[in-house]
């Protein structure tokens, strides 16, 4: 019998997986939206204070916290959730909703305009969050006094778990 297990990405899919079978059940838009909603906003959770209850706190570490947490079972077992679940949600949600502007009924130029569209917003809100450093990868850049360093500093950023602020 195994005294430690460890939930990691698969876990952390599947269990988003099932949202979004429900979610998809209400309406496209509530998944799309929701999907921003996650993506955007679950390390506001971070700002919250913790809860006085340990269940609901453990609870909600599961679902929001990137750094992951261990569960003890009883004595001699434990569970490592390492990877949340709402950032895989959040990314799983828009990736169903960018999967309508490829149905076969969808205009091929409205597609092209909308994926050039929000690639163009992506990377702008990238080197706007990197050059603010308050929100995004966590580390601070490096400052170097050659040009080609300080531009491979930029870019370096942590892309697991997926969340905008991730720990260090």
């Amino acid at each position: 019998m195994y005294n430690f297990i460890i939930l990691q990405v698969i876990w952390a899919i599947g269990f988003s997986m099932i949202f979004l079978a429900l979610f998809s059940r209400i309406s496209y838009k509530t998944v799309l939206i929701t999907g921003f909603i996650l993506v955007l906003g679950h390390n506001l959770f971070d700002l919250l204070p913790a809860p006085n209850n340990e269940s609901v706190g453990v609870i909600l570490k599961i679902f929001f916290t990137a750094s992951g947490t261990v569960v003890p079972l009883g004595n001699n077992h434990l569970i490592g959730v390492f990877y949340a679940i709402l950032p895989w949600t959040g990314i799983m949600f828009l990736g169903y909703g960018a999967g309508k502007w490829f149905s076969k009924d969808y205009d091929p130029k409205k597609r092209k305009t909308n994926l050039l569209n929000f690639g163009a917003v992506a990377l702008i809100l990238f080197v706007a969050l990197r050059i603010l450093g308050i929100y995004g990868d966590p580390a601070p850049r490096k400052e170097f006094q050659d040009v080609f360093k300080n531009l491979l500093s930029f870019f370096n950023v942590s892309k697991y778990p997926p969340s905008l602020n991730t720990p260090v």
